[in-house]
């Protein structure tokens, strides 16, 4: 599958991973479209399918997802960081996101 252009994509969801404010989606980002201060990040999903295992700069096989968040998401020296905890919203922390995508 081609990355997207973000601004093409208009199913984004809120969701807090890690303490970090950011936003969903299903599609794979083109991340040469992206304007500052925005980041992508791709989530593997676990062997199993029903979690997310992972956030990385890139994922090929078992991708979850991509997220969108204007913070550096620090990786591990393996090169990703563990997955301890989401949380779907109703926007919480994501106003300003979701403005940044929209603009």
């Amino acid at each position: 599958m081609n990355p997207t252009n973000f601004k093409e994509i208009t199913d984004y969801q809120a969701i807090v991973i890690n303490d970090v404010p950011c936003l969903f989606t299903n599609f794979r980002i083109d991340r040469k479209t992206l304007p500052e201060p925005l980041r992508a990040y791709d989530l593997r999903d676990r062997d199993d399918g029903k979690d997310f295992f992972s956030i990385e700069p890139f994922v090929f096989v078992n991708h979850g997802g991509t997220i969108l968040t204007d913070r550096e998401i620090p990786m591990t020296e393996y090169g990703w960081t563990p997955v301890e905890e989401y949380n779907f919203t109703d926007n919480e922390g994501s106003t300003k996101l979701l403005a940044m995508v929209e603009a």
